[in-house]
């Protein structure tokens, strides 16, 4: 059994071989330097479905990366991995730098583990932009986790997106109140401290980044963008709110209006090197509402002349029945901005129907080709970055999501890292 299982492979697999290599006319041509590989120019659909079918699933160490596949098309290629959770797998440390070019943290640098959710023990004082000065924390954060990761992306070859600075959720309540919630304080305070608060933290997270990257790579970026802003456009959207109201936002609560937003993007713009990317992030972008707010915050921006916006980061949490052509004109409503557009976080859920493998690598194969023909190209705005939010299905947040109903929303899955037809359906993409 085991002889003919190894006889089976193997003539699946001289349908496939090679590694990515570039040919002249720019697609990615796959030689025969390791074995096995995949040579999806070559590939027959047909012959696909059979080898898939008839053979273990190919493991993703074992095929080419995706990342050289979309090297034509965009600035990287990458995905969402939990640092805490399951970065130290070895088979998911040997296979990002092969697939990924760019990781984005799904959470550890985000406020709360950025201050390891601790409260501070003393005080030190920063001048705000109206020339006072006011109480921030003197003993937090100690940066020792965001440490750890940019010392282990350095040595896989990765580079990072950081996600996030400014956010509704995930940020200490502390933060937002008056003396930091001492004495049991629960007033929140006023724009003027908020902007001291929001300036310091933003200063003191860049800074510290800069910091690193000057003492450990000679000042070469590890981190590339920053959402600097992360989902503060409301769901239900009208032209007069189109923000997250009080109930959902201190945010919102202490300022009342979009200043906390253009504020950010003007301290991101102050402390950031000036070639990394400033992103606003959020989901739901092919919502017409919602695709009109985000317009709307990426207008106020602009507006301010120290205020900087490189991209709009469209998360693409989409389903597998979703319109790539609906989402297709967000894109482009975006780039009428004169901005790039980022895909920060995309998934997709097969939500209360039977997960079909085959539907899954159709929608991949349309929707990574609708990004590739609108990508960034010289002179002309566009997709620069695809991110896939998680790596295999196991580890997907979209179970918790939508509970009773197993989703299978990403490219591998289990414990090997097989590869689904959703990978096949990226990479043939590719080649067209």
């Amino acid at each position: 059994m085991m002889k003919k299982t190894l006889i089976t492979l193997a003539a699946a697999l001289m349908i496939f071989t090679g590694c990515a290599a570039k040919k002249s006319d720019g697609k990615t041509n796959f030689s025969a330097k390791e074995s096995p590989k995949i040579d999806i120019s070559k590939f027959d659909p047909e012959r696909e479905k059979e080898a898939l079918a008839a053979t273990p699933p190919v493991i993703w160490t074992e095929v080419p990366g995706v990342k050289d596949a979309m090297l034509n098309y965009f600035d990287y290629f990458g995905f969402c991995v939990s640092y805490n959770n399951s970065f130290r797998e070895p088979l998911l440390q040997k296979g990002l730098p092969i697939h990924a070019s760019v990781i984005t943290m799904e959470n550890e640098f985000k406020p709360d583990f950025i201050f390891g959710w601790n409260k501070f023990n003393k005080f030190t004082e920063f001048r705000g932009e109206d020339g006072k000065y006011y109480k921030v924390p003197a003993d937090i954060p100690d940066f020792k986790q965001m440490d750890s990761i940019l010392s282990d992306m350095k040595k896989l070859g990765l580079k990072l997106r950081g996600h996030t600075l400014v956010w509704h959720s995930q940020t200490p309540l502390w933060f937002f109140q008056k003396n930091y919630g001492f004495n049991d304080e629960k007033e929140l305070v006023g724009p003027d401290e908020m902007n001291a608060r929001m300036e310091w933290y933003i200063k003191t997270v860049l800074e510290h980044v800069a910091e690193w990257e000057k003492k450990n790579i000679n000042g070469e970026h590890m981190i590339i963008a920053w959402d600097v802003v992360n989902e503060a456009a409301s769901d239900n959207a009208t032209d007069t709110n189109f923000l997250r109201d009080a109930g959902t936002s201190n945010w919102f609560a202490i300022y009342g209006n979009e200043t906390f937003i253009v504020n950010a993007f003007r301290y991101a713009n102050k402390y950031a090197p000036k070639d990394v990317k400033l992103v606003y992030n959020d989901y739901g972008c092919a919502s017409p509402a919602k695709n009109k707010a985000i317009c709307k915050i990426i207008d106020a921006i602009q507006a301010a002349p120290d205020a900087r916006i490189d991209a709009a980061g469209m998360q693409t949490h989409i389903g597998i029945y979703d319109s790539a052509k609906a989402f297709e004109t967000a894109v482009r409503n975006f780039l009428a901005k004169g901005i790039n557009v980022q895909i920060t976080e995309m998934d997709v859920a097969n939500g209360n129907s039977s997960y079909n493998a085959m539907k899954l690598k159709d929608v991949y194969y349309t929707w990574i080709k609708m990004f590739i023909d609108n990508r960034k190209e010289p002179g002309k705005n566009g997709i620069e970055g695809v991110t896939l939010w998680g790596v295999r299905d196991e580890w997907t947040w979209l179970n918790s999501m939508h509970k009773g109903h197993t989703q299978y929303p990403l490219l591998f899955n289990d414990k090997e890292f097989h590869c689904k037809p959703a990978y096949y359906g990226v990479m043939e993409a590719a080649q067209k």
